[in-house]
């Protein structure tokens, strides 16, 4: 599973819940129309556990800019996105673990809100080859008396 699978899930699933809603990334730093969401993703860990298979830890932020400030309005969004997420979700057909779920308000005023949600999952990491496949084994076995 790659990290843009897990993003293009993961707007989906806010698509669907927020219709209507505009998303943004990092990119956009001028002329963004309000109520909107911006989505950034920072990785934590994603670490080799061995030769075969690797962690992945990522923290996504939510910062949702409101139209007309309004705490319920924040904190219905924040209700919703926490069920929304639950304990997992499925990219495709793997589960995404849902680490941490965490709620803070940003910006100079301190009246920007931001959830922060941690999500855990392990890959196998491909080792490609050129090497020739066996296409044929031939068994010798020998068989020695006892003296």
């Amino acid at each position: 599973m790659t990290l843009k699978e897990v993003e293009e899930r993961v707007l989906t699933m806010l698509k669907t819940e927020f219709p209507g809603m505009t998303f943004y990334g990092n990119s956009v730093v001028e002329k963004m129309t309000r109520p909107c969401m911006f989505l950034q993703w920072r990785p934590v860990d994603m670490a080799p556990t061995n030769y075969n298979s690797r962690e992945n830890k990522l923290s996504m932020h939510i910062t949702y800019h409101q139209k007309v400030k309004s705490d319920s309005d924040v904190l219905d969004k924040a209700d919703r996105i926490r069920d929304m997420f639950g304990l997992s979700f499925y990219v495709n057909d793997r589960a995404v673990k849902v680490e941490n779920f965490d709620f803070n308000w940003n910006g100079q005023e301190q009246n920007i809100p931001q959830i922060s949600i941690d999500l855990e999952w392990k890959d196998k990491i491909n080792h490609p080859t050129d090497a020739p496949i066996m296409e044929h084994v031939g068994i010798t076995s020998t068989i020695k008396e006892e003296i």
